[in-house]
């Protein structure tokens, strides 16, 4: 499940299973003007708190999210892997594998012009 918060839908949500949430949804518990003058920008906190925030409000979300950018790469096949196959005995299940990033690893975003720093990848 596929799930993209933001202030506009896309046109081809309905063609690739995919489902938007408004930002300013009523079931939120805050709004971008609560965070005016917070030091930082109000759009980008916002949402890394809608983010945060999504599973604890939007129904039927499992017990295992991945939150991530919408400008997020995965490179390869298989390079990442968030969940494995695990046995316990004679069960076999779904396991969820832990994934962390430190500020050294994964450069943060801070303007636009920083969106377009991976076009040469893509293109």
């Amino acid at each position: 499940r596929i799930v993209i918060v933001g202030t506009c839908s896309w046109d081809g949500e309905r063609d690739h299973d995919v489902e938007f949430v408004q930002e300013d949804a009523d079931f939120w518990p805050f709004r971008r003007s609560d965070l005016e003058d917070c030091g930082c920008p109000s759009g980008w906190l916002l949402q890394q708190l809608l983010k945060l925030y999504a599973p604890l409000v939007l129904p039927g979300l499992g017990p295992n999210v991945l939150v991530c950018d919408a400008d997020v790469i995965w490179f390869g096949e298989g390079s990442v892997r968030f969940l494995e196959a695990a046995t316990e005995g004679s069960a076999q299940f779904v396991a969820t594998r832990l994934c962390t990033f430190d500020s050294g690893n994964c450069p943060p975003i801070r303007s636009a012009v920083d969106l377009h720093r991976y076009d040469k990848f893509v293109s």
